[in-house]
């Protein structure tokens, strides 16, 4: 594939996979937060659904 030595050839390698892994961090992060929000929405939303039953119930 490539002509590295040995320890060459793996630093090359691990750097690569270090770089993957490093833009998957990011995605997971990205994902995570996404997610994270539309959590808080649902919850804010059933708080104000139930608030607003409430609201009815009590006049």
């Amino acid at each position: 594939m490539y002509n590295f030595s040995e320890p060459e050839y793996l630093k090359f390698e691990l750097k690569k996979m270090m770089n993957e892994l490093g833009s998957f961090k990011i995605l997971f992060k990205i994902k995570f937060n996404i997610y994270n929000k539309i959590k808080k929405n649902e919850k804010s939303k059933k708080k104000e659904v139930t608030r607003l039953m409430f609201k009815n119930f009590t006049g």
